[in-house]
């Protein structure tokens, strides 16, 4: 299944309020800086954080990402 960002982001849904999306690296290095310094600063704030991974969803990887990162308050991205 194709997914196209342009005609995806071009639906009109609401954007859920205190959702803080992380985008990064799922590399061991990087998991221990966002479960000790990311999510908890995060949380102390009272922002649901989340990263992929901690998103269960039957459908392609790329949707996910989308989809979670339209409708997230706040993102955080690592490049």
């Amino acid at each position: 299944m194709a997914v196209y960002p342009k005609s995806f982001f071009e639906k009109n849904e609401p954007i859920e309020g205190g959702l803080c999306f992380v985008i990064m690296s799922l590399s061991p290095e990087s998991d221990s800086i966002y479960k000790m310094a990311i999510k908890p600063t995060v949380e102390a704030l009272g922002i649901k954080c989340v990263r992929i991974d901690n998103i269960y969803a039957g459908q392609p990887i790329m949707t996910a990402i989308l989809s979670t990162l339209k409708k997230a308050e706040f993102v955080i991205l690592d490049i």
